[in-house]
């Protein structure tokens, strides 16, 4: 499987101690280097400005191409070089979403990450959205493009974005009392939209059973009908047991049977966050691992939500959804 990445990623630094690091990335493509996973590394350029506008407002574009040393909002800023480095992001996605509509799957290693960028607004560590990015550009060869974003905080950019665009599927799992505080079961798309924006919201202490009961109850059957020409995972790792930002159990397998579920699809799973060095290696390892028939030994592999902490969620979420799709 092709991996998407560039040195450069490494350069962007919010400030000393920032979680988002440059570490980050190292940790992954080294832990990928040691098992002779970090074979097949396609540089992508970055992406060009029809692309950002097709998702993003002049306004806001301009106001981040002009910015140079400021702040996007308390935990974000900006440094000289930082859009010029969110443009190579967003070019990473578009590079991997190719790939993956032509050879069925690859990965995105690109930071920094984008999915609480909106329309007109950054921030939580974002300045382009380039799943959004990535999905806008891919409808010029598919009709439809599935979001399935299982970062620990909600994607409040993504949802932004396509609230009313019934070409692109946003589902979210995620942490809610959390930044953003946004991605409330009740917000389901508008207009033609409507239904296309699916929220599952958990709480502190879910992890494994209930995420796996998500998919198998709701998120695979509306895949199934809605049937993506391409699915981008906002792979986030934040919701891993170790992870320090967020109070969600997901093991590396439980984060492995989620990710093999959508190997049928033409995938592409895109770096979000994940804050805990351990957790987003191992993750990553098995992903590869398990794409390409390789043996790895998961890390992690236990969780303490094995009855299904959320099941109340689920419940709520099937009877809402089923207003809009067969579960």
């Amino acid at each position: 499987m092709k991996i998407v990445y560039h040195e450069r990623y490494l350069e962007h630094v919010q400030h000393f101690g920032h979680p988002e690091c440059p570490e980050r990335l190292k940790a992954i493509t080294g832990a990928l280097a040691s098992h002779g996973l970090f074979t097949d590394v396609v540089k992508p350029e970055k992406a060009v400005e029809k692309d950002i506008l097709a998702v993003h407002t002049p306004e806001y574009i301009s106001y981040l191409s002009e910015i140079g040393e400021g702040i996007i909002d308390m935990d974000t800023s900006s440094h000289s070089e930082t859009y010029e480095i969110a443009l190579l992001s967003a070019g990473g996605a578009l590079t991997a979403g190719k790939i993956a509509l032509e050879e069925g799957a690859s990965i995105a290693l690109v930071r920094p990450p984008g999915h609480h960028a909106g329309k007109d607004f950054g921030g939580g560590f974002c300045y382009i959205n380039n799943a959004a990015v990535c999905a806008r550009a891919m409808l010029e060869n598919c009709k439809r493009v599935a979001i399935v974003d299982i970062d620990g905080h909600h994607g409040n950019g993504t949802q932004d974005i396509f609230y009313s665009s019934p070409e692109v599927l946003y589902i979210s799992t995620h942490q809610l009392e959390i930044y953003p505080g946004t991605g409330h079961l009740s917000l389901i798309g508008e207009k033609e939209g409507a239904g296309y924006n699916l929220n599952i919201p958990f709480f502190s202490g879910c992890g494994d059973a209930s995420y796996l009961a998500a998919f198998e109850e709701i998120i695979l059957p509306v895949l199934d009908s809605f049937k993506p020409g391409l699915v981008i995972v906002s792979l986030g790792v934040d919701s891993h047991t170790l992870d320090p930002l967020t109070g969600l159990e997901v093991s590396t397998k439980g984060y492995l049977e989620m990710l093999k579920s959508l190997f049928k699809y033409k995938t592409m799973f895109l770096l979000e966050g994940g804050y805990d060095l351990d957790a987003l290696a191992d993750v990553f390892c098995a992903l590869v691992s398990a794409r390409e028939g390789r043996d790895y030994t998961i890390r992690y592999p236990d969780s303490v939500d094995s009855e299904g902490r959320g099941r109340e969620r689920i419940d709520a979420a099937k009877k809402l959804f089923s207003n809009y799709w067969k579960l």
